[in-house]
């Protein structure tokens, strides 16, 4: 089965803009998928192939993956990192989202404008 991606540019690029305005949030703070859906004016259980179409352009791009930010509600862990499953029984997948975390926060991205923002 491949990996469904978002057909909606301007779904994919609000997502995007706004996932690099709250990546310094505090790690209890990174948005849930409901938030990212509201972002664009979708429901939460749709926002999947909305955040692989923002994944695989970060890829490709060469940046640090910012679906990472958003956060499963009963885990407080990604569902997915670097295109794996994450377990949140391994006491390494915190310490993986952790270092992507950093990556994103570190990174230098382009200036997002304020009508870009939610």
């Amino acid at each position: 089965m491949s990996t469904p991606y978002s057909r909606r540019p301007e779904w994919v690029a609000a997502t995007r803009a706004f996932l690099i305005s709250v990546r310094h949030r505090p790690d209890s703070e990174m948005p849930r998928y409901g938030e990212v859906a509201e972002v664009y004016g979708g429901i939460a259980r749709a926002v999947a192939p909305v955040l692989n179409a923002v994944a695989r352009d970060c890829a490709a791009a060469g940046e640090p993956d910012l679906s990472a930010l958003v956060v499963l509600a009963n885990t407080g862990l990604p569902g997915r990192l670097n295109g794996e499953v994450l377990d949140p029984q391994d006491p390494q997948a915190r310490v993986s989202w952790q270092a992507e975390l950093q990556r994103v926060r570190d990174h230098t991205w382009p200036r997002v404008s304020r009508a870009a923002q939610p």
